[in-house]
């Protein structure tokens, strides 16, 4: 009886995209990470998007200053790998907790446990995106 009735809610649920569709996004977005590619990764984002990463600091604004932002995280011999935890996915808008390996080459290496939101538009273009993690979130 409580599924039926979630699921019921679920069906008034407005959205200009199908679950596949967001959910391919971000998926494109995690393989980016993974291929070091983050023109692919800017290509993702409406041209006015807006990423906090983490939420609080300031907001990098417009695709150009995504792709400079993620361009000087990848100024080191560098590897990163997204291993996808779970997609949750309501209207246009996705939450996602993932841990984004990374390596600087002969340096250092991390995890970074990390939960975004993910809000795309009618397109399926990324325009807002949340990423949310702490001092807890890095090992």
């Amino acid at each position: 009886m409580i599924k039926s009735m979630m699921l019921q809610l679920l069906s008034t649920t407005q959205t200009d995209l199908t679950q596949e569709q967001v959910s391919a996004t971000v998926n494109a977005y995690l393989d980016s990470w993974r291929n070091g590619d983050s023109a692919a990764r800017a290509a993702l984002f409406a041209d006015h998007a807006v990423l906090e990463d983490p939420v609080g600091t300031p907001p990098v604004e417009g695709k150009a200053a995504l792709l400079a932002f993620w361009q000087r995280a990848e100024a080191y011999p560098s590897k990163f790998d997204a291993v996808l935890a779970s997609i949750v996915v309501c209207g246009n808008e996705a939450i996602v907790k993932f841990a984004l390996r990374i390596e600087i080459i002969g340096v250092a290496s991390g995890t970074l446990q990390i939960v975004e939101n993910f809000q795309l538009d009618k397109a399926g273009k990324i325009v807002r995106l949340r990423a949310f993690w702490d001092a807890a979130s890095v090992s």
